[in-house]
């Protein structure tokens, strides 16, 4: 008879999916035109998208699942928001930032919600303003990305309009800046 198994830490998913928060979390296309991964300890990217997809409506909008796994709930509530900060995909709305906010709301992080949870909540988080860094790492990542595609520029504004957040892109002591223009 096998061992009795005793749960262990905290794990916490996101799916990431191709819809739009702010327009009732309606499905949405466009061409994936920069990708980058979240890693590190704990953090697992369950995907099956990359860079220059284009992403139809004729599917599931889940893009991938974004899984963490700490000791504590605390640790596991860390690791995720520094994996949702290092995500960056531009070209289509995501639940991203949907995420973010969610991981950032009193209630959730205190672990004292319920069923009842998303319905009194929901729409003060698909309706909360966008920090300026969000704002900032979007423009920075939709440059990136019409720099190094072979497409025409005109998608530009478009994707600035893209939520998207990143950790450690000021250049603050101690940690490179995301972008280098030479």
């Amino acid at each position: 008879m096998p061992a009795q198994v005793a749960p262990r830490g905290h794990a916490i998913e996101c799916r990431i999916t191709s819809e739009d928060p702010r327009n009732g979390f309606l499905p949405a296309t466009g061409r994936i035109e920069y990708l980058r991964v979240p890693a590190g300890p704990g953090v697992r990217w369950d995907g099956g998208v990359e860079a220059g997809d284009d992403v139809g409506l004729s599917y599931d909008p889940l893009l991938a699942k974004l899984i963490v796994w700490g000791e504590t709930r605390a640790e596991a509530l860390k690791r995720m928001r520094r994996a949702l900060d290092e995500l960056m995909i531009v070209g289509l709305p995501t639940s991203q930032p949907f995420h973010q906010l969610v991981l950032s709301e009193p209630t959730f992080v205190s672990g004292k919600y319920d069923i009842g949870y998303m319905e009194r909540t929901g729409d003060a988080l698909v309706h909360a303003p966008f920090p300026n860094d969000v704002i900032e790492t979007a423009a920075v990542a939709a440059a990136m990305a019409s720099m190094s595609s072979d497409r025409p520029r005109a998608p530009f504004l478009r994707m600035v309009a893209v939520p998207v957040r990143a950790h450690g892109c000021s250049g603050a002591k101690g940690r490179a800046p995301c972008a280098r223009f030479d």
